[in-house]
């Protein structure tokens, strides 16, 4: 029987070590069928560090996404109320799409 495994929140702003956040639950995660979450953060360099139309939350595309793909993640929802500016949403997107999630 397939298996899915959802995951609340998960927000990977200022993050150093992509092996961090699911360390500890990575075995079973690599055991499920899917892994589905709800992304509280971009994938993106703001310009100044923030968004031109209002703030958002913000995480390094290239460690928030390797964590992601460790943590063996095949979709996640953005949180609509941390995606500000079509730059920084779509950025976001674009980096999901790289990495196949």
């Amino acid at each position: 029987m397939p298996s899915l495994i959802l995951v609340g929140d998960v927000n990977l702003m200022n993050l150093d070590d992509p092996a961090v956040p699911f360390g500890r639950v990575r075995e079973a995660f690599a055991g499920a069928d899917a892994v589905f979450g709800n992304l509280e953060c971009l994938l993106y360099h703001p310009p100044d560090g923030h968004s031109v139309e209002q703030e958002g939350f913000f995480a390094d595309p290239a460690i928030a996404g390797e964590a992601l793909k460790l943590g063996g993640f095949c979709a996640v929802g953005m949180a609509n109320n941390v995606t500000y500016g079509a730059a920084a949403t779509l950025g976001s997107i674009a980096q999901l799409d790289r990495l196949g999630i």
